[in-house]
């Protein structure tokens, strides 16, 4: 008998063989009067399990493509005109209203098949990639530079809307850095499919830092919060005194336009709020020291203009502020590791069953 099952597919043994008799008896591969293979000998042969070639065959016997006779083989019968297929499905919605019907026919309420398509869709494997953000500017960067690497960038969400809504994950691999991945305790393990990934060093920076024979103002220039107050503290050793430090947020509001970006100056403090503890040296609790950016403002106003960033003796720019200034010696720092967009072109590859694309080595 002419059948054949993929257990590596993400279609069902079950769909896989009800269709396949099904295409063989349209096209007369399995002749009007053939007798089926009995339950046991088709399980043994497909190895997959008897309830699941037995539920086939039921689900035939309704449709009017197979006879059941107690004690004997299941025969191919002819179709009558009257029991042809339902009519093709016109769209998502025709495909839906019908699955409601269906339910509601079979004494289901709508609270169950919503709770059991949600199940189903949690369970299926993943079809697309979302970014699980940081914060918005992290985010902004993270998707900048995934679609530098693939071609396209994905959908973000924060990690707390994704906690609200878990369903916001159905269908997805989550990319998130791995310091956030002890978050998803929500979702449970068998339904996560996570590529964390890592941050670049900042060998270079601080390399780039250490090379400058005069005292210099450095600038640090990105559309994250959290991602200056980052650099700075990480650069704070290699500017050490000899070194002037100013950090500036580039605000744009949903446009790619050069003259919609505005600069603003921020410096950074040091607090210890209360409700943030960290255990000292002697065993007891003390107060966690938390930077914290704050407007530095000229004029009563911290704003400044592409223009006044050229002051600066070198400025590092984070992959999507890199592109909206034009300071002579303006230096991208990449915020993903190569080895994690690597990871990411791969997956994104899988997902559309194309061979990965290695990027050329740089020279």
């Amino acid at each position: 008998m002419r059948f054949h099952i993929n257990k590596q597919s993400e279609i069902t043994a079950h769909e896989q063989l009800r269709e396949q008799i099904i295409f063989l008896i349209s096209t007369g591969q399995l002749p009007i009067g053939e007798e089926m293979p009995s339950v046991r000998a088709l399980s043994r042969q497909l190895g997959i399990s008897l309830n699941t070639v037995s539920k086939v065959y039921s689900e035939l016997v309704r449709g009017c493509w197979l006879i059941g006779r107690p004690g004997a083989h299941h025969i191919v019968v002819e179709r009558k005109e009257a029991n042809t297929t339902s009519p093709p499905v016109a769209d998502l919605d025709d495909l839906i209203n019908r699955t409601v019907s269906l339910a509601h026919a079979h004494g289901y309420s709508l609270q169950q098949l919503a709770a059991r398509i949600r199940e189903c869709l949690l369970d299926q494997l993943p079809d697309h990639i979302l970014i699980v953000e940081p914060e918005p500017g992290m985010g902004e960067i993270l998707r900048a530079e995934i679609r530098g690497r693939i071609g396209y960038a994905p959908p973000s969400c924060g990690i707390r809307l994704l906690q609200q809504n878990p369903a916001l994950g159905i269908g997805a691999v989550l990319i998130m850095p791995t310091y956030l991945v002890d978050r998803l305790g929500f979702v449970a393990p068998h339904r996560r499919r996570i590529l964390s990934v890592s941050y670049t060093p900042l060998d270079e920076v601080m390399a780039t830092i250490s090379k400058l024979g005069r005292p210099s103002m450095i600038g640090i220039l990105s559309v994250s919060e959290a991602g200056l107050k980052t650099l700075s503290c990480m650069t704070a050793p290699g500017i050490g005194s000899q070194h002037s430090l100013h950090l500036f947020l580039m605000e744009r509001h949903d446009s790619e336009q050069v003259d919609k970006v505005r600069f603003r100056r921020y410096g950074i403090e040091e607090y210890h709020p209360t409700n943030i503890l960290k255990p000292a040296a002697d065993g007891k609790l003390s107060a966690l020291v938390v930077p914290k950016l704050i407007p530095e403002e000229l004029n009563g106003d911290n704003a400044v203009s592409a223009a006044d960033l050229r002051c600066m003796d070198i400025i590092f720019c984070d992959s999507v502020a890199y592109s909206f200034n034009d300071h002579p010696k303006r230096i991208k720092y990449q915020l993903l590791s190569s080895g994690s967009l690597d990871k990411i072109a791969a997956e994104a590859a899988n997902l559309a069953g194309e061979a990965v694309q290695t990027p050329p080595s740089a020279s």
